[in-house]
This record gives C-alpha cells, sequence and structure tokens, in this order.
C-alpha cells in the first residue's frame, strides 16, 4: 500500500513539474512583457482589448459543447479519438456560426459599435474562437495520453509569438488591433505546436469516423447539458464586470480593471492550472480503479494553500505600491483593485485544480446549480454598485466578496466529497493564514 502511494506521488508531482516548467516560462514572458505593453498602450487600448477577448473566450466555450473535459475521463482511447474528431467538427461548425453573426454586424451593428476600427475588429473574434477551443481540445487530448510536455511547449510558444507581436505591433501605434492580432497569432501557432505530427485530424470528415463520433457524443450528453452551460456561466459571471464596467463607466476603467485580473492569473496559469491538469487525469484514474481519491485531493489543497498565501496576501497588502513601481504610476489604480480581487484570486488558486472532483465524481448538475446561483450572485453585486452606488471601487469590492463566498463554498463541497473532514480542513487554512499575517502585518505596520 505505501508503495503504490509513494509510486503515485512521484508520478503525480514528475507530471506536475513537466506541466509547470512549461507554464511557468510561459506567463513569466507575459509578465516580462507587461511593463513594456503597459507603456505602449493605454488603460482604454487595453479596455478595448479585453472586451473583445472576453467575448471571443465565451463563444469558444459554446463551440466545444464542453466535451472537451469528457476526452480525458473516456476509458477507451478509440473512443477518445471519436469524441476528439465530434468535439473539433462542432467547433467548426460554431465557428461558421459565430463569423456570420460577425459579417451581419459589420454591416447592421453601426448602433453597437460606433467606432469603425471596433467593428472591424469583429473579425478577429471568430478566428480567436475557433483557435481557443481547437486549442482546449488538443490540450486535454493530450493531458489523457499524458503528453504534458506537449502541452507545456504550447504554452511556450504561445506566450512568445503573442507578446513579441504585441510588442512590435505597440511600437507601430496600431493600438488595440495591435494587442488583438498578437493574441490570435499566438493562439494559431500554438494549436499547430500541440498538433505537430500527431495526424490527429486525419480522417475527420470521413462518414464512418463521423457516425462513431456522433455515437460517442450521444454517451456524454450530461457534457453539453450541464457541463457547458456551467462553464459558461462561470466565464460570463467572471468576465461581466467587463461588459458593466464599459458600459455603466468607462473604457478606461475596464482597462484598469482587467489588467490587474490578468496579472494575478499568472500564478494560477503556471502552477494552479498545472497541478489542475494532472490532478484530473490522477484522480481520474483513482476513480476508473474504485480507488479513495481522498489523499491526493487533501494533500493537492495543502500545498497549493501554503505556496500561495504568501504571495496573495503581499499582493492585499502592498498593491498600488508594487504596481506603480512596475508598471509606471499610470497603473497605480490598477494596484488598488488588485488588493481587492486578491482573496478571490487566492481561492482560485487553491480550489482550481481540486474542483475537478466534481466532473471525477460526475457531480454535474450540482455543478451546474453552484454556477447558476454565482451568476445571479455576481450579476446582483455588479447591478448594485453600479447602479445603485454608482461607484467602481465599491461594484468591484463586491463582485470580489461574492466570489470568495462561491470558492470557498466549492473547495468545501470538493474535500467532501473527497471524504475529507471539513474541520480538520478549516484549522489547517486558520493555521497558515495566522502564521503568515503574523509575519506579514507588522512588516506593513513597520514600512506602510
Amino acid at each position: 500500500m505505501w508503495f503504490k502511494s509513494s509510486v503515485l506521488k512521484k508520478s503525480f508531482f514528475r507530471d506536475v513539474i513537466d506541466l509547470t516548467s512549461g507554464y511557468a516560462l510561459s506567463q513569466l514572458i507575459i509578465v516580462a512583457f507587461s511593463p513594456v505593453l503597459t507603456r505602449l498602450f493605454s488603460p482604454e487600448e487595453f479596455g478595448v482589448f479585453f472586451f473583445f477577448m472576453t467575448t471571443a473566450s465565451i463563444l469558444s466555450i459554446i463551440a466545444t459543447g464542453g466535451y472537451e473535459k469528457a476526452v480525458v475521463v473516456i476509458k477507451e482511447e478509440s473512443d477518445a479519438r471519436d469524441l476528439f474528431r465530434y468535439t473539433i467538427l462542432l467547433t467548426i461548425f460554431v465557428s461558421i456560426i459565430i463569423a456570420v453573426i460577425c459579417v451581419f454586424l459589420q454591416f447592421w451593428g453601426e448602433k453597437l459599435f460606433e467606432d469603425k476600427i471596433e467593428r472591424a475588429m469583429l473579425w478577429f473574434v471568430p478566428v480567436y474562437s475557433f483557435f481557443f477551443g481547437v486549442f482546449r481540445i488538443l490540450q486535454n487530448f493530450n493531458i489523457r495520453n499524458r503528453r504534458f510536455k506537449a502541452v507545456s511547449a504550447s504554452f511556450i510558444v504561445r506566450a512568445s509569438s503573442q507578446s513579441l507581436t504585441q510588442a512590435g505591433l505597440g511600437v507601430a501605434g496600431m493600438g488595440s488591433p495591435g494587442l488583438i492580432l498578437g493574441s490570435c497569432l499566438g493562439q494559431i501557432i500554438s494549436v499547430f505546436t500541440q498538433s505537430y505530427k500527431k495526424r490527429l485530424f486525419k480522417g475527420l470528415f470521413n462518414k464512418e469516423n463521423m457516425a462513431a463520433a456522433k455515437a460517442q457524443a450521444k454517451k456524454f450528453l450530461d457534457y453539453p447539458r450541464y457541463r457547458m452551460p456551467s462553464d459558461l456561466m462561470n466565464e460570463v459571471s467572471i468576465q461581466a464586470p467587463v461588459y458593466i464596467l464599459t458600459t455603466v463607466f468607462s473604457k478606461a476603467i475596464t482597462g484598469l480593471y482587467t489588467f490587474p485580473q490578468k496579472i494575478l492569473y499568472q500564478p494560477s496559469k503556471f502552477i494552479s492550472q498545472a497541478v489542475a491538469d494532472v490532478f484530473f487525469n490522477k484522480a481520474s484514474e483513482l476513480n476508473n480503479r474504485n480507488r479513495n481519491m481522498g489523499e491526493l485531493t487533501f494533500s493537492t489543497f495543502k500545498n497549493l494553500y501554503i505556496l500561495g498565501i504568501i504571495p496573495y496576501t503581499i499582493i492585499i497588502l502592498w498593491g498600488p505600491e508594487l504596481f506603480s513601481f512596475v508598471f509606471s504610476s499610470e497603473w497605480e489604480g490598477s494596484g488598488k483593485i488588485a488588493a481587492y480581487l486578491s482573496p478571490w484570486m487566492f481561492l482560485v488558486f487553491v480550489g482550481s485544480p481540486i474542483s475537478g472532483i466534481f466532473l471525477v465524481s460526475k457531480k454535474l448538475r450540482l455543478s451546474f446549480i453552484l454556477n447558476l446561483i454565482l451568476l445571479a450572485a455576481r450579476l446582483g453585486s455588479l447591478l448594485i454598485g453600479a447602479l445603485w452606488f454608482k461607484d467602481a471601487e465599491i461594484t468591484i469590492i463586491l463582485f470580489s466578496g461574492v466570489s470568495v463566498l462561491y470558492w470557498i463554498a466549492s473547495i468545501l463541497y470538493s474535500l467532501r466529497f473527497s471524504s475529507i473532514s471539513i474541520r480538520k480542513a478549516l484549522l489547517f487554512s486558520f493555521a497558515v493564514t495566522a502564521v503568515a499575517l503574523g509575519l506579514l502585518l507588522p512588516l506593513k505596520i513597520l514600512i506602510g
């Protein structure tokens, strides 16, 4: 028993390192270019960029139908390949519909997009949606087959090509279109990186293959019924501030909000996401063998909590100072917003990987209900802040507070489904938090 547990841990951490190394390097590239980009582009230009990319990302979730996650949990490799083909075909079909809508808006969307440049940027939406959807399908298929290095390499290539292109176009004075074009190019190149020499798209339109693909899709209808709407609601609720802040306040406020959100998500992307991908793979294997997932889940929770508590607490205490120093004084307001968002981002960092238990345990309906409640609560908090208080800062604080409550609930449910004592988890969390505050609060008092 001890030997099996030891082998599982070694395999888990080896796979995490394979993924984390690539994630870490890719995010270091993005972080390294951020001070450059904040000096080339204004908060308003970032606001326009995030508005369009947010829309494209949301549409990519609809495009895949949520089937990309089913590719990981399915038992037989031949069935996984059939479902892979179906998901690719579905993404192509939905992306064509999105493109048709964008063509319509080009000619009849003057009232929605008065700026001609912004209307022209609509052409990028179906392109980004399609390639981002295909990227996630390939990512999950490679995770299933333990090709973690291929996934890792794709993130490095995407970050490099995106950042270099954005910086170059920024120097050329292209503004928001330069940011969007850079992101599209990075997404396209990363897709080819993941699929290079794999011949994954061979026989995609073969009639026999399409029939087998449809058969597999019918077996996993819970994913488009519950998983996709759940992911969609979660993404819409996360990105809702982009639309509310742009509509009620200004694009500059949107830029000041979305930039720190992006920066704070970096640890989640290069550490938490790497852990999540490997955790999902390992938990699926354990569940398929009818083995307990408790040790894996609690160990993952503890390690992420210890790893994240200090960095996020530092942002809470010194956010404005750090952002002003690193990104220029123009972005000091973003540092203040970063402090408000940090408790939420910390819980995402800790809870996102182990929330894969909802999928493994087939709690898709519960996940759907929780995300429906979250969507309503987040929209309510945004509308109260924007329309009642009429204050962008209060709006963001309320939004972050609601998000914190959701992630506490999600973490507790994930631990419970893994047969972990909630009391044990809470005592651990309080103890680690107390130590972190004990170390950093005196420093805050001393240096301000």
